[in-house]
């Protein structure tokens, strides 16, 4: 259903840049996400397929109606209706991502095999800004699997800088 979670983003996406409110809706959809995971039976009860498209988007009317511009309450509704309202999450993501495409953010997930320090983050930050052309935000996790070094994820790019995969290039030119 990743087809659909993109096609939905883009739609909402596509409204919002007419209506030069890309800000808002994308905190429109993260406010309603955010509501979904704290009452995850609400969006189970708009997923119900015995109720009727008229009755969820009433209970969609009542639960986001004075919350949320119209144009979400409506994808609200809509997506209650054909049976995606467990995709919104993702749609929410992919508003996000191309949120960030327009104001030209990347976000990095970078992996090492121990903790690295404000200057190192601050370096790798640096230079991947420089490789993208964009400001990047970055996520931090350890994996000691790798070693030593890291592994970046950006921008759907992965450099991989971990002494894992060096050390199996290295057995791989001498033959093992």
């Amino acid at each position: 259903m990743n087809k659909i979670s993109k096609e939905y983003a883009a739609a909402l996406f596509a409204l919002a840049r007419e209506k030069g409110r890309e800000a808002s809706f994308g905190s429109s959809l993260e406010t309603v996400q955010k509501l979904f995971e704290e009452n995850p039976d609400y969006q189970e009860l708009l997923n119900t397929p015995a109720i009727p498209a008229g009755e969820k988007a009433r209970l969609a009317e009542k639960a986001f109606g004075k919350t949320v511009p119209e144009e979400i309450l409506s994808a609200i509704q809509i997506l209650s209706g054909k049976g995606y309202i467990m995709e919104f999450g993702r749609i929410t993501a992919e508003y996000a991502a191309l949120l960030d495409q327009m104001n030209r953010i990347s976000a990095a997930e970078v992996r090492s095999a121990v903790p690295l320090s404000p200057a190192e983050k601050d370096k790798l930050r640096k230079k991947l800004e420089k490789l993208t052309g964009h400001s990047v935000v970055m996520t931090y996790t350890e994996d000691p699997s790798l070693l030593g070094g890291v592994v970046v994820e950006v921008d759907g790019k992965v450099i991989d800088g971990s002494v894992r995969t060096k050390l199996r290039q290295v057995k791989e030119v001498i033959g093992g």
